[in-house]
């Protein structure tokens, strides 16, 4: 359609819009136009036949002002060097939160692009420098991937994600929870592309912020006083109960200096800020004055702090020292953020879900679906194959009272600064304080390990979920990662260290993950060579290779059936019992968007939430290797679809952490499918 000034005002006025800004189009093609209602205000700053670019205020909103430009890329490709250049110059013209969308007429990876012919790298790399350089990131989508389609049939038909909206982190920041949707038009070629920009506000759990230990706090000098305090006040924990009761004291102790003492640290840097910069306008010319050396020293000592608490907030564990990289930090913490927003979600039945209390819904009931065990439980047919292979002398060593430097050792071996559990204290804050805290920690570790009780608000954890492809859908796209706490973080480790004792003695060599003296990548490399000898092998006898994937093995165990495993194994019922202390005692709360949804009690186990997880995977993965190595028989398999086949015997298998592939010789009968 041409654009033309008459005929979008005219579009205005029956679509009631507040305002509109058009740019007549070339010939027949061509042309934009911005229109806007009266709950923001629109100035213009430019245009071109490429772009609008406007300035928006929310009209009533708290909000900063901030920037949109809608962006048209020039269709030729010798011409689209112009396009990126004048996103370029934009970049230059203000520095307020930036969003820009629009057909951009290139894509970024050819994971964007569907049809005969993949895209050239260097067709896409333009467009890639233009992004970085403009400090843009991708606000992803919900819905179908491609956003223009040719609607040719067979081979000819062509599908592209040409169509985006990008956002520099300042918009990201004020504006986290901004999401896209892709919805088909049946009149054009191209999706309409639906943008919701969020206030957090809406978002976000209203109540409470939650306890989070800062690292940077130990920089205050009335941080260790306070923290001396409130440990003296209550020294003397004998059990997990008594410690946890401890550091429950220490939250509040810590949260009341914070806003008495510790304070905003961006609202303290600004203030000291501006104090400084007046202080060193007075001495231009005259040497600087205590007044302004004091303040500097201050001042290089808040950012310190700053730095400190934006480098944990970006889990970028990666960049260990160097010049001050706040910026960064803030950027990388902001773009997590809105990666890690689940702002809509399609059910099951395919129906969308996109309110606050729907999706919360959905998230909840999802997860304790999960975690429910199965009615009925057949472990039977697993269990015979696995023979004992825990002998006395190996029980005696699991079962030898456990001492205080096996705890010092566990804690120890953790990353200080990483995201806490329910608590919010990470490993950091016992490392920094073991002096003080040593004998209360070290006492009430051992008093569960040594045949206490696992208090379930000790073993309270969140699960956190973290996006497993790009632009999630559903929710089975979020792997859940579980938060525990460090004092049963320490507890677990301790059992996973004994037990890591008699692991290659128990577990079969075809296994190779978690194992000491052991890579996962040995099985992966045996397994290709094997596959690229059955190519080449020309014999009378066949050969067939069958891969088992097992899905979801990080995600849940059934506690019956890791209880058996361990039992049929020969693990005595000492040991067994203590490690079914550690696993049946848990609750769970899903963090989703910043909110803690309600907890529940799982009646199996999210094998993340357990430190020993992956020598809780070997061992039940040892049941199936058990199954593997013992003469069987697979009948109507499904084999590509069209064959049924009997497989009588399989000779080796291989298992890594998750697929297993069965490697044998067949007398092997194939007849084609019945109908």
């Amino acid at each position: 359609m041409k654009i033309e000034g008459n005929k979008v005002a005219d579009m205005r006025a029956r679509l009631g819009f507040e305002g509109c800004i058009p740019v007549s189009g070339n010939g027949l093609s061509g042309g934009l136009a911005l229109f806007w209602s009266r709950e923001v205000d629109v100035k213009l700053n430019n245009l071109s036949n490429q772009h609008i670019d406007v300035m928006v205020r929310n009209v009533g909103s708290n909000h900063k002002e901030w920037r949109f430009t809608g962006f048209y890329a020039k269709a030729k490709r010798s011409e689209r060097s112009e396009s990126w250049t004048l996103l370029k110059w934009l970049r230059c013209q203000s520095d307020v939160p930036w969003l820009c969308g629009g057909d951009f007429n290139e894509i970024t990876d050819n994971m964007e692009y569907f049809g005969a012919n993949e895209r050239a790298e260097w067709k896409m790399q333009g467009f890639r420098e233009t992004i970085d350089e403009c400090k843009f990131q991708d606000l992803g989508f919900t819905g179908i991937p491609y956003t223009w389609d040719n609607r040719q049939e067979g081979a000819a038909n062509v599908k592209v994600r040409l169509d985006r909206y990008l956002a520099d982190p300042a918009f990201i920041y004020e504006y986290g929870d901004t999401g896209v949707r892709h919805v088909p038009s049946p009149q054009s070629d191209h999706c309409m592309l639906v943008i919701k920009i969020k206030k957090l506000v809406e978002w976000e759990d209203s109540g409470p912020r939650r306890f989070v230990y800062e690292e940077a706090w130990r920089r205050e000098e009335s941080y260790e006083p306070t923290v001396v305090a409130a440990w003296e006040k209550n020294k003397g924990a004998l059990t997990l109960e008594d410690l946890n009761s401890s550091l429950y004291d220490m939250q509040v102790h810590l949260t009341d200096r914070k806003q008495k003492k510790f304070g905003d640290i961006k609202r303290k840097l600004k203030k000291v800020r501006k104090e400084f910069e007046r202080e060193k306008a007075n001495s231009l010319y005259r040497d600087s004055s205590r007044r302004e050396k004091e303040l500097a020293r201050q001042l290089n000592d808040l950012l310190l702090k700053e730095e400190i608490m934006a480098r944990a907030r970006s889990r970028a564990d990666w960049l260990k020292a160097g010049d001050r990289n706040t910026g960064f930090f803030h950027a990388q913490a902001s773009r997590m953020k809105h990666q890690n927003k689940i702002l809509v979600l399609e059910k099951s039945d395919g129906t969308i879900v996109d309110s606050r209390d729907e999706v919360r819904a959905e998230v909840q009931s999802f997860y304790t679906q999960l975690y429910t065990a199965q009615d009925e439980l057949v472990m039977d047919e697993v269990l015979h194959h696995v023979p004992s292979m825990v002998t006395d002398e190996m029980n005696d060593r699991l079962n030898r009272p456990f001492c205080a430097d096996e705890v010092e050792k566990a804690l120890f071996a953790m990353a200080p600064v990483k995201v806490p559990g329910a608590d919010g204290f990470h490993a950091g804050f016992y490392q920094h304080h073991w002096s003080l805290i040593k004998e209360d920690v070290t006492r009430s570790g051992l008093n569960f390990l040594n045949g206490g009780h696992m208090p379930e608000v000790v073993n309270k954890t969140v699960i956190v979920l973290i996006p497993k492809v790009k632009n999630p859908r559903n929710i089975t796209q979020y792997r859940p990662i579980s938060l525990c706490n460090v004092i049963y973080k320490i507890c677990s480790k301790v059992l996973a260290n004994r037990l890591r004792e008699i692991l290659d003695e128990i577990i079969a060599e075809e296994q190779s993950a978690f194992v000491p003296g052991r890579l996962i990548t040995d099985n992966a490399i045996t397994a290709y060579e094997c596959i690229h000898a059955m190519k080449r092998k020309r014999t009378k006898q066949g050969w067939c290779a069958v891969k088992l994937d097992m899905m979801k093995a990080y995600d849940r165990v059934e506690w019956l059936y890791l209880q058996g495993i361990m039992l049929q194994l020969g693990f005595s019922e000492e040991w067994v019992s203590l490690v079914m202390r550690c696993v049946n005692s848990v609750t769970f709360q899903v963090k989703m968007n910043g909110e803690l949804l309600p907890s529940f009690r799982p009646s199996k186990d999210n094998t993340t939430s357990f430190v020993i997880m992956e020598h809780k995977t070997v061992l039940n993965a040892g049941g199936a290797s058990c199954d593997f190595s013992t003469e069987i028989s697979i009948e109507n398999l499904d084999f590509k679809g069209s064959l049924h086949c009997i497989f009588n015997y399989c000779k080796f298998h291989l298992q890594a952490a998750q697929p297993a592939i069965k490697v044998g010789t067949s007398n092997m009968t194939m007849f084609p499918r019945s109908p």
